[in-house]
């Protein structure tokens, strides 16, 4: 906001003008007439110089007389204790100012609207290609061994005998390093057509007996049998596949992993300078508007006697009130101001007499205490312990304060209305209260308690109240 101030206009003058008028005047005519020839004070003439500085002290005095404007004492404070507390009357004064409403010329200030070219800024969105490192897969060749297992064949040579040649058999050798295996070797044949030697090399069996006539040699005989042969034996390889560990190598099919570069559309901001037509406001100071101020006109009061009621304190006891002066000059009144947390005892005016400026006050004990601040909502928190054979009743008594005795008395039932307990007792002056039963009662035990509350002192309503309370629980 821009504020234009107006060049001092004779209004403005004027104003000024008007409100130190008295003060200057008073100046000129103090300064004229300590410039005068002939002044005595206490038939002492007072040089001219000297004169002067009066004169300006007497105007200084005049100024602060006009706005200065008595001090006022509109209530009296009480700090109660055991060293004072018997004084039960006070006298003091209280007073009051009273103002009045006076008009004066005041400057104020107009907000006058006009346009201005505005400078801002707005993000205008664009795209761009960016580039960015992806990973492709490929497939490639790769020479690679792998450990295997292959089988060679193994020979070696064995002799077979006591089998006779008549049995047919056939032996297989492994083929000659020609690579050709030779034809099998087979026993003779005994329909003739041929001759083979027998398995083995070089040897050959005696030939055949020669054939005889039928007939020769004396009769019909039959041919004689054939001679005994001895057991052939063959010679012949053996062969088996024996395993060994080799390795196979070659190309493989491998998938590999390689970085790339691709690109992808972003979109992205940049700032933009604009104008545009605003409306603002300036403020003008213009003059006058008429206002009123207080200004001081005169003071009242009252000279106030206090009697007291005849209470007393105790030990360290304090507490503390105040007398106030309220109202009006026409209509004036006394009040108590008092904090409950800061008396012991409550006090109220039971008689005021107001005779011109004398004022005579007797204050009486105001009972606070009542079903609403110290009845059943003040107890709580209750509960039964038993330790070591005792069995104690506890409970939370809000109301603690001197001057005030309280009375319990208990009634503890189990859950088929059996009295257990019946005592009571008085408060020693602790909110958390304990009292230790007349009788034990055993853990885990539900049970009701009832209480009945008696409060009396000067500070409960009607002296004394009395309130009932109950509680279900199971002792612990």
């Amino acid at each position: 906001m821009e504020t234009i101030q107006p060049h001092f206009t004779i209004i403005n003058s004027i104003k000024k003008i008007k409100d130190n008028l008295c003060l200057w005047l008073a100046f000129v005519l103090l300064r004229s007439l300590s410039l005068g020839n002939k002044i005595k004070i206490g038939g002492t003439m007072i040089p001219k110089k000297p004169r002067f500085f009066l004169s300006l002290g007497l105007s200084f005095l005049m100024a602060i007389g006009a706005n200065a404007q008595p001090a006022e004492k509109t209530y009296e404070e009480f700090n109660r204790n055991t060293g004072n507390d018997t004084q039960l009357e006070y006298q003091f004064e209280l007073t009051k100012n009273v103002y009045k409403q006076e008009p004066y010329e005041a400057e104020y200030s107009v907000s006058i609207p006009y346009e201005a070219q505005e400078t801002y800024y707005v993000n205008v969105p664009y795209q761009v290609e960016e580039p960015y490192t992806d990973y492709e897969r490929y497939t490639d060749s790769q020479w690679t061994c792998h450990n295997v297992r292959r089988y060679r064949r193994e020979c070696h040579k064995e002799s077979y005998c006591g089998a006779p040649l008549s049995t047919n058999f056939e032996i297989m050798t492994p083929p000659p390093s020609g690579g050709h295996r030779p034809p099998p070797i087979h026993p003779p044949s005994s329909g003739g057509g041929g001759h083979r030697p027998p398995p083995g090399g070089g040897g050959h069996h005696p030939p055949p007996p020669p054939h005889r006539p039928p007939g020769g040699g004396g009769g019909n005989h039959h041919p004689p049998p054939p001679p005994h042969r001895p057991p052939s034996c063959v010679t012949r390889d053996v062969c088996r596949d024996v395993p060994y560990n080799d390795q196979q190598c070659g190309y493989e099919s491998v998938v590999r992993q390689r970085p790339v570069t691709r690109y992808r559309t972003v979109t992205r901001y940049r700032q933009e300078e604009r104008t545009r037509t605003v409306t603002r406001y300036r403020n003008e100071v213009r003059c006058c508007v008429t206002k009123y101020k207080d200004v001081f006109d005169h003071q009242y009061g009252f000279d106030v006697t206090v009697q007291l009621p005849r209470v007393f304190l105790f030990g360290a006891e304090t507490e503390k009130f105040r007398i106030a002066l309220q109202g009006t000059e026409e209509s004036p009144q006394f009040a108590v101001i008092q904090d409950n947390d800061e008396i012991i005892y409550g006090y109220k005016i039971s008689k005021q007499e107001i005779s011109g400026r004398k004022v005579t006050i007797e204050l009486d004990v105001d009972p606070r205490f009542d079903l609403s601040n110290a009845g059943p909502n003040s107890i709580s928190n209750f509960s039964i312990v038993t330790s070591s054979g005792r069995s104690y009743l506890n409970f939370y008594d809000e109301v603690k304060v001197p001057h005030l005795n309280t009375k319990y008395i208990y009634e503890i039932k189990d859950r088929n209305n059996n009295t257990l307990v019946k005592a009571e007792t008085w408060n020693r002056g602790f909110k958390a209260v304990e009292i230790l039963m007349p009788q034990q009662i055993p853990v885990n035990e539900q049970v009701t308690i009832f209480l009945h509350v008696h409060r009396e002192g000067a500070m409960v309503k009607n002296y004394d109240l009395d309130f009932d309370v109950n509680s279900n629980l199971k002792v612990k």
